[in-house]
């Protein structure tokens, strides 16, 4: 049976779109709970709710409406749906950001692997 709070949640993903996080956090879950939403998309009473509100055969109609007759128009919405049903991943939080750091002589032989020269120093 699902919780007042994962109903709430639901309601705020169903009605309002967004993330999960967002929609736990306008339900009243604590901070804590937010930065790990599994506990919520994880849960039994949320899988449930997700059978009433989202069931896989209302999916199923609605994308062969949109490929039959208007795949542009709600494409938004199918995508929400099929992020709540688990089907695709959803994240908060954008990739890392990688830097590497060369020295001199590693810059070097980049540069001249890109140029397609030979370094005169260490090659």
């Amino acid at each position: 049976m699902a919780t007042e709070l994962q109903k709430r949640a639901v309601m705020n993903l169903v009605g309002n779109g967004g993330t999960v996080a967002n929609a736990m956090r306008e339900a009243g879950y604590s901070e804590n709970t937010i930065n790990t939403p599994q506990k919520l998309t994880e849960s039994v009473g949320f899988k449930e709710l997700m059978d009433i509100y989202l069931p896989e055969d209302k999916l199923l109609r609605a994308l062969e409406e949109d490929i039959d007759k208007k795949p542009q128009n709600r494409l938004g919405e199918l995508k929400l749906a099929m992020e709540l049903r688990g089907r695709t991943k959803q994240t908060d939080t954008p990739p890392p950001l990688v830097i590497n750091l060369f020295g001199d002589e590693q810059r070097r032989r980049i540069a001249a692997r890109i140029l397609g020269t030979h370094s005169s120093e260490g090659a």
